[in-house]
C-alpha cells in the first residue's frame, strides 16, 4: 500500500526508517531504535505519518541516481512541516545502504 510499511518493531516515539528490512534492521542495530521499513525509496517519500511517532531518523540508500537522498529529504521536509522531529541520514560514502556498514563492522 503506498504510503505503508512494514513495522520491524514495536512502535516507539522515536523511530528509524529505512528502505529495505535489512537496511533498516541494520540502522536499528546502529541506532539503538526500533525499526520501520518504507521497502522502497519511492514508497518512504509518501510514509503515512504514524500516530505516536514524533522523532524520525531516516536512514535512506545511498543510489546511483539518488533516489534514496530524494526520497529521505522529502519525508523528513514534510514530517518536519508537520512538527515533528525527522533527521535524514545517508550510510557512509562508501556504503550503499545501513546494512552495508553493519556487516563491514563484523569483519
Amino acid at each position: 500500500k503506498e504510503g505503508g510499511f512494514i513495522r520491524l518493531a514495536a512502535l516507539a516515539p522515536r523511530m528509524v526508517l529505512g528502505e529495505g528490512i535489512e537496511s533498516s534492521l541494520s540502522a536499528s542495530e546502529i541506532s539503538g531504535r526500533p525499526a520501520l521499513a518504507a521497502v522502497t525509496s519511492e514508497n518512504m517519500a509518501k510514509l503515512a505519518i504514524i500516530d505516536g511517532v514524533t522523532d524520525y531518523l531516516i536512514a535512506f540508500d545511498r543510489d546511483a541516481h539518488g533516489q534514496g537522498l530524494k526520497a529521505g529529504r522529502a519525508l523528513a521536509k514534510r514530517l518536519f512541516d508537520a512538527g515533528l522531529t525527522a533527521r535524514a541520514y545517508p550510510p557512509p560514502r562508501d556504503c550503499k545502504d545501513w546494512n552495508d556498514l553493519s556487516q563491514r563492522r563484523r569483519v
